[in-house]
């Protein structure tokens, strides 16, 4: 009887060992891996760079206005009011390769899949793409312009390797790193039916006085257009002294 006891006592101690090991050692509601919840705790103190919306009248900078149409930007340029920061640090942490070279441009965000490929984007901001066969996307032209650019250049001109701060200089438990289109990316996840609370205001929209006051050229004294009020520098001018809307943008 007592070794009955004994063994039903050590079969329950075996059965529930078991269940333990088998659990998962990480959310998998939330994350991919164990690696990537190990990612959030490093992203979570980040911060978001946040978007703008464009609100301007039918009158107002027209050739902003045909540029951004032009470009097929207009869904781009009126993101959401607000966003949601906690499915904003799941997306990134989830969307960080582990492995070196495999990539396959999509996140794990509430039991949802959310890829972010070219055909996904596209189609979220209402522009599918659609190339002939060999035909390059017109961002792969561009690159592949004799004066298009190079991103290693840009790169090696603009990063300095262990040099930038990645702690806040103000406060020591915040990132001075960023976060990029958390608008966009809590809509995103929205439309694949992703349950999001949005709490964080984006930035002031780009309107007409917003534009007068930091994009426009203006004399020193009096502020008739002629001098620029402290603008950063301006791209370079072609042959003729003059550049487009394009170039300026």
């Amino acid at each position: 009887m007592a070794l009955r006891k004994l063994a039903s006592k050590r079969s329950r101690k075996d059965t529930a060992a078991a269940g333990t090991s088998a659990a998962p050692e990480f959310d998998s509601h939330r994350f991919r891996s164990t690696e990537h919840q190990q990612r959030f705790e490093a992203v979570k103190g980040w911060s978001f760079h946040r978007e703008r919306r464009v609100q301007l009248r039918d009158d107002e900078y027209t050739d902003f206005q045909e540029e951004i149409a032009h470009r097929r930007w207009t869904s781009l340029v009126t993101p959401m009011a607000k966003f949601d920061p906690y499915i904003v640090l799941e997306f990134y942490a989830n969307a960080w390769p582990t492995e070196e070279g495999v990539r396959d441009l999509r996140s794990w965000v509430r039991g949802q899949w959310i890829p972010f490929n070219a055909d996904a984007l596209s189609q979220f901001l209402g522009y599918t793409l659609v190339l002939e066969e060999g035909q390059k996307c017109e961002y792969s032209q561009r690159r592949n312009r004799a004066d298009g650019f190079d991103e290693e250049a840009i790169a090696q001109l603009l990063c300095i390797p262990g040099m930038p701060p990645t702690r806040h200089p103000l406060d020591k438990d915040k990132s001075n790193r960023a976060l990029g289109f958390p608008a966009l990316i809590t809509s995103l996840c929205q439309s694949f039916g992703v349950p999001v609370t949005p709490s964080k205001v984006i930035r002031p929209p780009i309107t007409w006085a917003f534009i007068e006051k930091y994009c426009t050229t203006r004399q020193a004294q009096g502020g008739d257009p002629q001098a620029p009020d402290a603008p950063p520098p301006p791209p370079q001018a072609d042959p003729a002294g003059s550049f487009d809307t394009e170039q300026y943008l």
